[in-house]
This record gives structure tokens, C-alpha cells and sequence, in this order.
């Protein structure tokens, strides 16, 4: 029999998948720290013959620094679940990594099974600028784009390493700092092909006249954001 995966704490649990079949994922937020996982309960936890319970977090195999391994004789007190922290660096290796323990009951070793984690920081690359229908950057976005409430479509092509969990928000604004959000595309299996559409209204221009900048600013599913994207600059006008 396999004794069961280790849990991540409460303290730092895992991002869900992004796919059905998908593995969960380490939130960029907790790269620093090391991680805390339960060990779930076993059997004979409470033998009365002395026993000794040996167990060490693993990341691929490879064993956490003996200095953070779980050594004590049964019965266990408290008994499980153990609260166990995970400090190889390997951790935060990118790509799938495979967490579990080291467990020997006496001198017998058992089998574990698997928490599957993926490991992405890299950063989205917003490295396109944000592309307006020909008639903005003709005549600049004015109150006859806005009748029967009509919007402005703001359209962000593709990014050299999109992906799946990715946000991006677009804004408009007299500068980067000083801005209004014009809207939020959260990337998922349904929308990932379709093009990133941001619907300027006229809520979003009330009071602008004159030379603004639009542009796109993100974070991947882990966390970790990007570099705003460049400006493209649009004409507005309250004026017919």
C-alpha cells in the first residue's frame, strides 16, 4: 500500500489547476518561504511498541536537509497529521515538480505517493501595443462613437509567451500612472484563441480632452507580473 501525499498547510495552498487533467500550481507569493505540508495519518501511528518514525520531505526524490526531518518513537504524540516544512530550493525549480516524503517505520520504508506542482515565474511579455480602428487614428475617438452605446474596440494582439491564467487589464489615461481601467480578460481554454477586445465606452473618457495613451498591464496565473506594455496614443474630443 501507498501511504498518501503529503497536504499543503493552509498557510500556503496551492493555485488550482488550469485544466481538467492539469496539476495545480506554486503561487510566485510563496517562493520565499519554505513550504508547510500535513503528513497524513498511518496506520499503527499509535503502536505501543516502541517504533521508530523517521520522515523527510522529498522534491523529486531528493531529500530535504536531515536537519528538518521528523524522528520520534510511537505512540505518537500529538498523532497525525505531522506538520512538516519543506526547504530545497528545488522547490522553486521551474516546471512539474513532484513533492513527497521519505517514511520509514522501523526499519521498514513505504511507499508514498505524489503532490504534483508546476513551477511557472515567468513574467507575461506584453511585447505588442494595443491596436485602434482606422477612423481613431484618423479622426480620434469623439461622442459619435459612442451613439446607441456604441464602443471603441481596443484590441491587443497576440503575445510572444501567452498562456493559460493569464490576466490582462487595459487602460487608458493622460499617462501610466494616472489612468482609468478599461477592462479585464482572465485567459481559459474557452477564450484562449479569441482576439483580447477591450470595449472603450464612454464612461471610460468622461471629462478627457485631448492626447491620451492606452495600453495593456498583466499577471500570470502564478502571480507574477509584467512589464506594462507600450503606448499607443489616441485623440479624444467631447466635441461633435
Amino acid at each position: 500500500d501507498y501511504l498518501e501525499a503529503p497536504v499543503p498547510d493552509a498557510s500556503n495552498p496551492l493555485l488550482p489547476p488550469l485544466t481538467a487533467t492539469g496539476p495545480q500550481y506554486l503561487p510566485y507569493s510563496h517562493r520565499i518561504q519554505p513550504l508547510k505540508f500535513m503528513i497524513p495519518t498511518f496506520d499503527r501511528h499509535d503502536d505501543t511498541v516502541p517504533t521508530l518514525v523517521t520522515i523527510r520531505m522529498t522534491v523529486d526524490g531528493t531529500k530535504d536537509d536531515i536537519n528538518y526531518q521528523y524522528e520520534k518513537v510511537t505512540p505518537l504524540n500529538p498523532p497525525p497529521p505531522i506538520p512538516m516544512t519543506l526547504h530545497l530550493a528545488s522547490r522553486n525549480t521551474p516546471g512539474l515538480r513532484k513533492i513527497s516524503y521519505f517514511f520509514s517505520f522501523g526499519p521498514n520504508e513505504a511507499d508514498v505517493e505524489e503532490l504534483q506542482y508546476m513551477v511557472d515565474f515567468e513574467p507575461p511579455a506584453l511585447d505588442q501595443l494595443i491596436t485602434v480602428p482606422q477612423s481613431v487614428k484618423d479622426y480620434g475617438i469623439g461622442p459619435e462613437d459612442f451613439e446607441g452605446d456604441a464602443t471603441v474596440p481596443l484590441t491587443y494582439p497576440d503575445y510572444s509567451n501567452k498562456r493559460l491564467g493569464d490576466t490582462i487589464k487595459c487602460y487608458i489615461g493622460p499617462n501610466s500612472t494616472v489612468n482609468r481601467e478599461v477592462g479585464s480578460i482572465t485567459l481559459n481554454e474557452g477564450n484562449f484563441s479569441n482576439p483580447l477586445v477591450f470595449n472603450l465606452t464612454a464612461a471610460h473618457v468622461t471629462g478627457y480632452n485631448g492626447e491620451y495613451i492606452v495600453f495593456c498591464q498583466a499577471v500570470s496565473y502564478s502571480g507574477v507580473s509584467a512589464t506594462p506594455s507600450g503606448n499607443t496614443e489616441v485623440w479624444v474630443s467631447q466635441k461633435r
